[in-house]
């Protein structure tokens, strides 16, 4: 049930406010987006707001997360118990190094604590499309996983995926980040869920594309940051294009969604899905039907 039909107002400033994301903290949600406000002197930048369980926004001005000369877009953002990570694509080295992923903490009332945002990821290429998510949730936090399109190796490999651990602390574990999936092919998309012992990890491939279409793939990581699946999980791998996939972690079983064109040309596009427990497998091979209405 909808309990606000009409919306609650996070941002209604001059501009627009686009690509926002969500998270809970225990008591509250975290709510960032990007801002065009300031576009004219700045660009893009990042700002968030906080609203109660009881629909309440919890500071009437948003929260300026980042500013800067270019442009910053496409946030996500996690919680850990202890405070927020948002991360975002970052334009300040783009001359020279491509797009890069800045990130910067917020304490859970609000207040943001790098100023000067932590470097994620500055390897050569574009690092596109982060995702974030925890490693559980304390009062005195836990660690982060940040995962996203990287082309550092795009002429030889494709578009790969790679991913960092962050500490509650604000330390990038992984300077050079893991390498996450490396295929042949491209692989785009990354999404993340993190169930307090590790990670999994899903995203649109392209190692089967000729004969099957664009498929879900996912591989899972331990706390330490290894990762467990090397060549990937193939979660779904039905005719035609599986793509935009999403994923949250339950009490046993991961939820894997995505947008799938298997029915294109009599429901067209629909919602697909799969759980896939903490060991790896998955339990719905073929997909769960979720919505199969007319049209896209």
């Amino acid at each position: 049930t909808v309990s606000d039909l009409a919306g609650i107002a996070l941002s209604t400033s001059p501009a627009d406010q686009t690509a926002p994301a969500v998270t809970f903290n225990g008591s509250a949600y975290g709510v960032v987006w990007a801002d065009a406000r300031n576009a004219d002197t700045t660009g893009l930048d990042i700002y968030g707001g906080e609203v109660s369980e009881t629909g309440v926004l919890l500071s009437k001005n948003a929260t300026l997360l980042s500013t800067g000369a270019v442009a910053e877009q496409h946030p996500t953002v996690a919680a850990n118990g202890a405070n927020y990570l948002v991360v975002w694509e970052d334009s300040r080295n783009a001359t020279a190094n491509g797009t890069d992923l800045y990130g910067a903490r917020v304490s859970t009332n609000g207040v943001p604590l790098d100023l000067n945002a932590i470097p994620i990821s500055t390897a050569p290429g574009d690092q596109l499309l982060p995702s974030a998510t925890a490693n559980g949730s304390s009062p005195s936090g836990a660690d982060y996983l940040v995962v996203w399109e990287d082309y550092r190796n795009a002429a030889a490999t494709g578009v790969d995926i790679y991913g960092a651990r962050v500490s509650t602390a604000g330390s990038v574990l992984d300077a050079t980040g893991i390498s996450i999936s490396t295929g042949s092919a491209n692989q785009f998309a990354p999404a993340v869920a993190g169930t307090g012992s590790g990670y999994l990890v899903v995203w649109q491939d392209a190692r089967t594309a000729v004969d099957t279409g664009w498929n879900i793939y996912g591989a899972r990581l331990n706390s330490s940051g290894t990762v467990l699946d090397t060549s990937g999980i193939p979660i779904c791998t039905a005719l035609r294009d599986q793509f935009a996939p999403a994923v949250a972690s339950g009490t046993t079983n991961y939820l894997v969604v995505w947008a799938d064109a298997r029915n294109q040309g009599t429901t067209d596009q629909d919602i697909y899905g799969s759980r896939v427990t903490f060991g790896g497998t998955v339990l719905n091979p073929d997909g769960l039907a979720i919505s199969r209405a007319a049209g896209d």
